[in-house]
């Protein structure tokens, strides 16, 4: 059986001015994909809430996005 793997990077960049945004990871698995943080999905981050903050995510897949193993690579960069 052959298995597919993907590997997602996703760069979140606040605006340099204006309104700040924030994003709502799924955490429903009986409706939608579920992407797992470590120590459980109650633990997805937030984003920076920093005007021009740069924020970096990793995700990973093995069985066509059931399951989305998450990552926080980097928050506040600039």
């Amino acid at each position: 059986m052959n298995q597919i793997w993907i590997l997602v990077t996703l760069k979140l960049k606040q605006p340099a001015s204006g309104s700040l945004q924030t994003i709502s990871w799924v955490s429903n698995p009986a409706t939608d994909h579920e992407f797992y943080w470590a120590g459980g999905s109650s633990n997805a981050p937030t984003i920076t809430n920093t005007l021009g903050a740069h924020d970096l995510f990793g995700f990973y897949t093995h069985d066509g996005g059931s399951t989305v193993y998450s990552f926080k690579l980097g928050q506040d960069l600039k």
